[in-house]
């Protein structure tokens, strides 16, 4: 769980989203920008979190505002 954790920072623009998951720091074998294609295939969105898009070896989240307030 804290590998992660520590792979989760804030994008350098907003347009990249609220939460951005550098697949690299996960340390999985395989290309990172595949992982990254794959984890936001495979990702069910929910009130919490509107999108997620892959982004070279990124996953940025889109969070609902509304309902984290």
């Amino acid at each position: 769980m804290k590998i992660l954790y520590d792979a989760l920072e804030a994008p350098c623009a907003s347009d990249n989203g609220h939460i951005a998951l550098s697949v690299p720091r996960l340390r999985l074998k395989g290309n990172p920008s595949a992982i990254a294609s794959d984890i936001v295939e495979k990702f069910q969105l929910n009130d919490y979190i509107l999108l997620a898009m892959a982004d070279g070896p990124f996953v940025n989240f889109f969070l609902n505002h509304i309902h984290l307030a």
